[in-house]
């Protein structure tokens, strides 16, 4: 059986915050499509990224970078 990592401290729509098991204590944040956002040892910074943390502007944010890519190496 695998040894679990990871707590989950907290989970949204968008992204979960999670906690190391074994000391000493990082926290990381995962979004819903698997990417880190943050790791840390701030566990209140990691609460307030977790709190601002929008999956929709990111994936805003990426249409925009590709297109701009789009527009400057296409034809």
């Amino acid at each position: 059986m695998t040894r679990k990592k990871y707590r989950v401290i907290d989970r949204n729509e968008n992204c979960v915050l999670l906690e190391t098991i074994e000391s000493p204590k990082k926290y990381k944040i995962r979004d819903i499509e698997n990417d880190d956002i943050m790791i840390t040892v701030d566990k209140e910074q990691a609460m307030e990224a977790f709190n601002k943390y929008d999956i929709e502007e990111v994936r805003a944010e990426k249409r925009r970078m590709f297109e701009s890519w789009l527009e400057e190496f296409c034809e």
